[in-house]
């Protein structure tokens, strides 16, 4: 996630869209590169919260950043750092898709049908991030939820960009 385009690192392309954005609280989950990723955020009104047992896989991750989220939010927005074309009108559209007087509510982006990241999900269904098996990318829970689901079509595939692998990055950075 440190890796440099146009001088910044590119997890910082996703973490300004969501300090611009209507979220708030923002919770960065560290794990890996902790101490240089923590260098780079360390002035932003954010709060760090370092997992501790980040080499067990994303899951953990998310389980820190759902237990770190205070009981007075009405949901969070689980938001990747590898999502470089997400802006903060993107983050606001899903808020503004989100009921907050639904007990359980699911809003995503798709393309052409296809559910993605980054999500924001109720309260009332934290724990299902304690199920979510490594590497489902959540699908069991959007399978299992799907009635409560609300979608955001995207027309640019791109915009979903989740870059999960290196020649993924060596493509976005050469871009």
């Amino acid at each position: 996630l440190a890796e440099d385009k146009n001088g910044e690192p590119l997890f910082m392309k996703t973490l300004k869209a969501a300090i611009a954005s209507d979220a708030k609280p923002i919770f960065v989950i560290t794990g890996h590169n902790h101490d240089e990723i923590e260098e780079y955020i360390k002035d932003y009104d954010i709060n760090i919260v370092y997992n501790r047992t980040y080499e067990s896989g994303v899951q953990s991750s998310i389980s820190a950043g759902i237990k770190s989220m205070p009981t007075s939010c009405d949901g969070a927005i689980i938001l990747p750092a590898d999502m470089p074309n997400i802006t903060a009108q993107d983050l606001n559209k899903l808020i503004a898709k989100f009921d907050n007087n639904d007990e359980k509510s699911i809003c995503v982006f798709s393309y052409k049908g296809i559910k993605s990241n980054p999500i924001l999900w109720s309260k009332s269904l934290y724990s299902k991030a304690q199920i979510i098996p490594e590497n489902a990318h959540m699908r069991p829970v959007l399978i299992e939820h799907n009635d409560y689901i609300k979608t955001i079509e995207v027309k640019d595939k791109d915009k979903l960009l989740d870059i999960n692998f290196l020649s993924q990055l060596k493509e976005y950075c050469e871009s």
